[in-house]
């Protein structure tokens, strides 16, 4: 169940009562808000990161992360056969995903902090 949905129910003169539990069935669906969908075009690129997970680097006081140990993330590249062309293409994903990552960190730091 979307907003759509929702939606709809109010336009239609939906009783208190059902918006309520047509929230609650939604809430439901959606799970939990930290789960994702990866694409399966996306799939070995999201395994790769995975991989090489532990080559953040960190900085400040507070431990937060920085970006990626790019020339670790290279030995575990070249460790499991992904060179060339693949090799470009593995890294131009896995700097979206560190970008994504690092804009996440921030927005949660700024959440925390006020």
């Amino acid at each position: 169940m979307d907003d759509k949905v929702l939606e709809m129910m109010r336009r239609w003169n939906a009783t208190e009562e059902s918006l309520a539990m047509a929230e609650q069935i939604r809430k439901q669906q959606l799970g939990n808000p930290d789960d994702f969908e990866v694409w399966e075009d996306n799939w070995d690129d999201w395994m790769f990161f995975l991989r090489i997970s532990t080559q953040w680097l960190y900085v400040g006081f507070e431990g937060a992360r920085g970006c990626l140990n790019l020339p670790g993330v290279e030995v575990v590249a070249r460790a499991t056969g992904v060179r060339g062309k693949a090799w470009a293409e593995r890294l131009h994903a896995l700097l979206v995903i560190e970008r994504e990552i690092l804009d996440v960190d921030a927005r949660r730091r700024k959440e925390r902090t006020g």
